[in-house]
């Protein structure tokens, strides 16, 4: 069932934000193919993801009423795993609002603390206060101005 959330605060359109799927390092298929499942996952196994995200600053920080050089932005990519949803912080970085900003991600994840699935979320928030002009704009830190996620199944399908 789909469910629209009406944020407080105007959000980063999904067409502002230049990003590749996931994609296995350490994988010697070229081009690299988009990550859905990891093939013979076991616990011993190196498992390095990367994807490449990009911003034009100008027209992210226009579309949500955030000021050039005032607003501070992170991009945080949070990884969750097995039924219980355990979760940890696998990659954060300050993004630069005063042009184009773009940035490689790569996380190497333990296979020892996965289980089930691999969940990658991938958000961009608001690392201090303040930084907007008009209603619209957020203020709080941490408000999330766009975000996306990825599931990779590790176990196999259900049939």
């Amino acid at each position: 069932m789909r469910q629209n959330i009406a944020f407080p605060f105007i959000t980063i359109p999904d067409e502002l934000v230049n990003r590749s799927p996931w994609y296995r390092a350490d994988s010697s298929v070229e081009p690299p193919e988009p990550l859905e499942a990891v093939e013979g996952w076991d616990y011993d196994m190196v498992l390095k993801v990367t994807r490449i995200l990009g911003l034009d600053m100008k027209k992210c920080l226009s579309a949500t009423g955030l000021i050039k050089g005032e607003a501070k932005l992170s991009v945080i990519v949070t990884l969750q795993t097995g039924p219980g949803g355990y979760r940890w912080v696998g990659f954060r970085e300050e993004i630069d609002t005063t042009g184009e900003w773009s940035s490689e991600i790569s996380i190497d994840v333990p296979s020892e603390k996965l289980a089930h699935k691999l969940r990658l979320m991938t958000d961009i928030v608001l690392s201090c206060p303040g930084g907007g002009v008009g209603q619209m704009a957020a203020t709080r830190t941490g408000s999330r101005l766009w975000g996306d996620v990825q599931d990779i199944e590790l176990e196999g399908k259900k049939a």
